[in-house]
């Protein structure tokens, strides 16, 4: 009986088929970009503009984006 377990068990899982789906478009071409994006709800579509953003930043500084510094001096009166 522990045999066939372990038969069982070292057979190979059967390879799932994916098809591969491949549309070749000119550069030319008009491709309707607008009509997908316009379609999507705004969470998704600001969260592809803030991933979009940040690997500008990256590409263009060199670094991750980060928040500016701001200090302020100010003169007080003595009183």
């Amino acid at each position: 009986m522990p045999q066939k377990k372990l038969r069982k068990r070292l057979q190979p899982k059967p390879k799932r088929k994916i098809a591969k789906v491949v549309r070749i478009v000119g550069l030319r071409e008009e491709t309707n970009d607008f009509d997908y994006w316009s379609s999507q709800p705004i969470k998704k579509r600001l969260e592809a503009f803030a991933e979009l953003r940040r690997f500008f930043i990256q590409f263009h500084y060199g670094s991750e984006p980060r928040l500016q510094r701001v200090l302020r001096v100010t003169k007080r009166k003595r009183s």
